[in-house]
């Protein structure tokens, strides 16, 4: 899974071709995940105003659907505009490969993507604190997509979180902690900008910035939303995370705080050999 592309900063026909040659090498493997993007510095960088994400993510995903699934394929819009556009190759999966969008704290973004009948791709934040709010707005996603398209299509929803696994509990917090650590100082670092930052299309965001700034402080095994531990302590964490969000996907992120081979190895490892079977 792709997790994720940012439409607000490439062209859909860029998108939907190199999303199905993906699909195609991989013998019709690949889900689509899609993000908004979050950061200011980016949108500085790509000239591309943030008051414009929304409808730019939204038009983007929904042209590259288009490309997917139809012939000469035509757009006026404000963001791109093209005339009799054939995507090549065609997906290998059909109609398409699964859609997913990342979504975190935006109630519009949870409804966009259920009303579609996209899965939902969440990002937990780094302390639980900031939990409690993607919770509630999972709950609405999932009625929004019920009421929207029943009950024979069930809503998905993947989780992606940092995951370090050794041999007894002690051992990987000694180990991962450091590297912890490192991922909340550059989720600070990122979440900085939004403190001289406003717009319309992320309300609430202002205040990340300022909450960020505490992360370096607190207590990780306490607070953190990270799945670490023995083997049997990482299947219950999981299990956990499957019964309070009904997450029917993961998206583990082996490699936070710069990690070298010789730690993700044997991680992953025990992963594979001693978490995966039990799940």
């Amino acid at each position: 899974m792709t997790g994720a592309l940012l439409p607000a900063f490439h062209h859909p026909v860029q998108l939907a071709a190199h999303i199905a040659q993906v699909d195609a090498i991989s013998n019709g493997r690949v889900d689509a995940g899609f993000g908004r993007a979050w950061l200011p510095y980016e949108f500085d960088t790509f000239k591309v105003p943030m008051d414009e994400s929304r409808a730019r993510y939204e038009a983007t995903i929904e042209a590259v659907v288009r490309l997917w699934t139809e012939q000469n394929v035509s757009e006026d819009g404000p963001f791109f505009a093209y005339e009799g556009a054939n995507s090549l190759p065609h997906p290998t999966q059909r109609p398409h490969p699964p859609v997913w969008g990342a979504a975190v704290k935006s109630p519009e973004s949870f409804t966009w993507l259920a009303n579609k009948g996209f899965g939902v791709m969440l990002a937990l934040p780094p302390a639980r604190q900031y939990v409690g709010v993607s919770r509630h707005l999972i709950e609405h996603y999932k009625d929004v997509f019920r009421a929207t398209h029943g009950t024979a299509v069930p809503p998905r929803m993947a989780m992606s979180t940092p995951l370090y696994i050794a041999r007894t509990d002690a051992e990987a917090y000694r180990i991962a902690e450091p590297f912890y650590r490192e991922y909340l100082q550059v989720w600070t670092e990122a979440a900085s900008s939004w403190r001289t930052t406003t717009s319309s299309n992320y309300v609430g965001y202002e205040g990340m910035g300022r909450d960020m700034k505490y992360l370096g402080d607190f207590d990780v095994k306490r607070y953190g939303t990270a799945v670490i531990g023995s083997p049997e302590s990482a299947v219950e964490q999981i299990l956990e995370l499957r019964e309070t969000y009904g997450a029917d996907t993961f998206l583990w992120n082996v490699d936070f705080g710069s990690q070298a081979y010789e730690h993700m190895q044997p991680s992953l490892k025990l992963f594979v050999d001693e978490v995966l079977p039990k799940l």
